[in-house]
């Protein structure tokens, strides 16, 4: 059987339907929502559990919907990806951040770079 690793997207301001959405088709498992008061206002955010593939799909699918950029962290454990949306960073932009503190920043990046970033991040 395929990893599962834990996923939360946390955002604002787009449609938890939509996200939602994202989130099965990429293959999210179990998927649960709840709204939250966060820093900047009311805050979405949603949890699944998915395979590590999946995780390429659903990052390129979010930076074409949302109108911001997204962060993206690898918890240090390699269990739990965090993603979230940030519009300090440029539409259509994805900062990675790897287990081991390392970042990088790709512009409408395809799947199979995320996927090739997830899988060393994840150590696959």
């Amino acid at each position: 059987m395929p990893e599962r690793i834990e996923v939360e997207l946390t955002f604002r301001g787009e449609s938890a339907e939509e996200a939602k959405n994202a989130l099965t088709a990429a293959g999210g498992d179990g998927v649960k929502s709840h709204s939250a008061l966060g820093l900047t206002g009311v805050e979405e955010i949603i949890f699944a559990v998915m395979v590590v593939e999946g995780m390429a799909k659903l990052v390129t699918t979010l930076v074409r919907q949302w109108r911001c950029g997204i962060v993206v962290v690898v918890g240090v454990d390699g269990k739990k990806v965090s993603t979230e949306k940030n519009c300090d960073i440029p539409r259509g932009s994805v900062l990675l951040v790897h287990p081991d503190g390392t970042q990088a920043t790709l512009q409408e990046p395809s799947e199979p770079q995320l996927g090739s970033w997830f899988k060393d991040a994840l150590k696959i």
